[in-house]
């Protein structure tokens, strides 16, 4: 991800901003007060004009054949 936003940058040399990501486990944030901790705090103090949410996963294999955990986090994760 670093190394993507590294290439925008370079791309766009003419205009100055900055940019920051944050790394999330979207299975693991199932609360407002998660997201809130994780991600909003991080953000709190800046003046963000463009925010990308990027996450999802899935397993390879047919989806019937994967254990309920699995399943649980594609879900979580991807909704």
């Amino acid at each position: 991800m670093k190394q993507k936003i590294e290439e925008i940058k370079a791309h766009a040399s003419d205009v100055t901003f900055k940019t920051m990501y944050i790394v999330a486990d979207f299975t693991k944030l199932l609360t407002m007060d998660a997201y809130r901790e994780t991600i909003e705090s991080k953000l709190n103090e800046l003046d963000v004009s463009i925010l990308i949410l990027n996450a999802g996963m899935m397993q390879p294999g047919h989806f019937y054949k994967q254990d309920d955990t699995v399943i649980s986090n594609i879900v979580t994760c991807n909704v």
